[in-house]
């Protein structure tokens, strides 16, 4: 897959075109940065959730925590985790390689599924 050795149980690593996490995206985070943990149960709290609901809404409002708390001291990057700040510079070098998808008109009746 994407000309990359495969690996059963690979570690975490961020490559040009695509990122892979050893167990999860949470798992590394707190592992990366121990202020996940506290903010995260701020979030589950303050969005009145139990421990497996909104992954997705807690994940951002960590974020905007972290930055925050950066920010108060001067540098914006400062509490986001390595992997996310390796992604980041991914994202801003990415160049594209083309899909594999087409346009819908470029589709004919018989190509759709169903």
């Amino acid at each position: 897959m994407l000309n990359e050795h495969v690996e059963d149980y690979p570690t975490t690593k961020v490559k040009d075109r695509y990122a892979v996490f050893q167990v999860d995206f949470e798992t590394t985070l707190k592992e990366e940065q121990t202020l996940y943990t506290e903010f995260d149960a701020d979030a589950k709290r303050e969005l009145g959730l139990k421990d497996d609901e909104g992954k997705g809404m807690r994940a951002r409002l960590v974020a905007k925590k972290l930055i925050y708390k950066g920010l108060l001291e001067g540098d914006k990057t400062k509490y986001i985790p390595l992997t996310i700040k390796k992604i980041i510079d991914k994202i801003k070098t990415f160049y594209w390689h083309g899909s594999v998808l087409r346009k819908a008109e470029e589709t004919t009746e018989e190509e759709i599924p169903f």
